[in-house]
């Protein structure tokens, strides 16, 4: 017994000088496993379902899946007809702007990237549902698809231009909501969607969504270019017949006040035994004149200058045939 406490008190002794440095070895290790934890969880946070990185994966994924799989874009096609209607009866030095128009709808039926921002594939709902045994994460999501502000615009002024220049209508567009898709993403960076389950009829309609409102500017520009030239010429015609106008209704106010003038001068040469005789006549013919005249204005014309001219070129007219009349009296 004295033998075994001898060699456990240096036993005892060296535990004892060896725990302060055990102490820092296993917080040293509890550290590391911490870091590694922490680390760990921020590079699964970018790659998350919900994640800014995971959306924009996805919305990715849906765009070129949607473009590549829209093998026979029918919207395009429609707006390729449109267009050469639209050409055929243009004029003859805007159909080269048509023509451009139709070669821009040919590269964009063949291709399979989309640049612009005109169409929003907005997710509604996300779910993540852990993650599979090849380390990728497990998602679900809900999607809007719909154009863009910008997007909206162009359909919108297409359609109008379409309805009033041809009587033509655009194909139908409609917004593609609430698409529930079952998807994958990896946990390599960047992120980016492995499968999923979006089946080719949706892919095909949000392609061809793409690809309308990708093709509503191209068509736009060449009947905003047709529809400019016919109203600047109509513009041109309004502005010719304003002239004309204004150089007939100066005309006829002048005739109008030479046979004002007239009418007052034989009236004053009648002797007063005349005027007395005439005199209820004469109020009779001034009211029927100026009712004549009144109404023949009002049904003649909507445009007030031009209702102007017919009235006062009745006033001249009845004027005139009075003076007629009344000039056999200043004989006597």
């Amino acid at each position: 017994m004295p033998q075994s406490n001898t060699w456990a008190s240096p036993i005892k002794q060296l535990l004892f000088a060896l725990r302060p440095v055990s102490a820092s070895l296993l917080l040293g290790a509890s550290i590391f496993i911490a870091s590694c934890s922490e680390q760990s969880a921020e590079e699964l946070a970018t790659n998350t379902c919900g994640s800014e990185a995971g959306r924009d994966a996805f919305r990715g994924f849906v765009t070129q899946t949607a473009l590549a799989r829209d093998t026979a874009p029918d919207g395009v096609a429609r707006l390729v007809d449109i267009t050469r209607y639209a050409s055929s009866i243009a004029d003859e030095d805007l159909r080269p702007q048509f023509r451009d128009a139709l070669s821009a709808l040919s590269n964009l039926s063949g291709r399979a990237e989309f640049s612009d921002n005109n169409v929003e594939i907005i997710i509604k709902e996300v779910t993540e549902r852990g993650v599979s045994e090849n380390g990728e994460i497990l998602c679900w999501a809900s999607i809007d698809v719909r154009p863009a502000g910008s997007g909206t615009e162009a359909l919108q002024s297409l359609a109008d231009a379409l309805s009033l220049e041809y009587d033509l209508s655009l194909p139908a567009v409609s917004q593609i909501t609430s698409l529930p898709i079952f998807y994958t993403i990896s946990d390599s960076e960047p992120a980016r969607v492995v499968e999923a389950d979006l089946s080719a009829r949706d892919a095909g309609r949000i392609g061809g969504l793409i690809r309308l409102v990708e093709g509503a500017p191209i068509v736009l520009a060449p009947i905003e270019a047709q529809k400019g030239r016919r109203e600047a010429y109509e513009k041109e015609v309004l502005e010719a017949r304003g002239a004309v106008l204004s150089a007939s209704l100066a005309e006829e106010r002048y005739r109008l006040a030479v046979s004002k003038n007239a009418l007052n001068d034989l009236w004053a040469g009648l002797d007063e035994a005349t005027r007395d005789k005439l005199s209820a006549q004469q109020t009779l013919w001034v009211r029927q004149r100026d009712a004549r005249c009144d109404l023949s204005s009002k049904e003649a014309e909507t445009d007030q200058n031009q209702r102007e001219l017919n009235k006062v070129r009745c006033l001249a007219a009845e004027n005139e045939r009075r003076i007629s009349g009344l000039q056999r009296y200043s004989n006597w």
